[in-house]
């Protein structure tokens, strides 16, 4: 994240939104790159990503008392359920360890030193963009959506960069 040290509100070149005070730095790259002309105008689907990527923290922050209560258990999540099982099944000092965790598990994300809270906060926060994106369906319906469609994100929203 780049913080903007400017004293005025910038604003979307595409949408037109107030641009939050700490960009991403893809988003603050890429300002920097319009307003010095080294980029002009892109395509429809690169402005669409790059307004998609300055709401999706506002989206997210919107998010924080429901992911919080997740994490406190006063929430169900199934993503959490199934953490919480595997550290019973495997024991919290082996989660400790990424190597055995990965062997035990290698089908699922390792999120690193963020640990465990980050391997349920992360598709339950997928699920509900999803659900909003889709008109509030359901969450169960949104985890079904996440799921058929990892080929196509891959797909539409690739990184030049893997």
């Amino acid at each position: 994240m780049v913080k903007n040290d400017q004293d005025k509100n910038i604003e979307c070149p595409y949408c037109g939104e107030t641009l939050p005070n700490l960009l991403p730095s893809k988003v603050s790259e890429y300002l920097n790159d319009i307003s010095t002309g080294t980029k002009s105008a892109r395509t429809i689907v690169e402005q669409y990503e790059f307004c998609l990527v300055h709401k999706l923290s506002n989206r997210i922050t919107e998010l924080k008392s429901d992911l919080l209560k997740i994490i406190k258990g006063q929430r169900h999540s199934e993503f959490r359920v199934d953490a919480v099982k595997r550290i019973q099944e495997i024991g919290k000092s082996k989660v400790g360890h990424p190597l055995l965790y990965q062997i035990n598990y290698f089908e699922s994300f390792q999120p690193g030193y963020y640990g465990p809270k980050v391997q349920v906060l992360v598709p339950e926060t997928a699920i509900r963009l999803i659900a909003e994106d889709l008109g509030g369906i359901p969450l169960d319906m949104a985890k079904n959506v996440m799921n058929d469609s990892v080929e196509f994100g891959f797909y539409v929203h690739k990184d030049s960069n893997t």
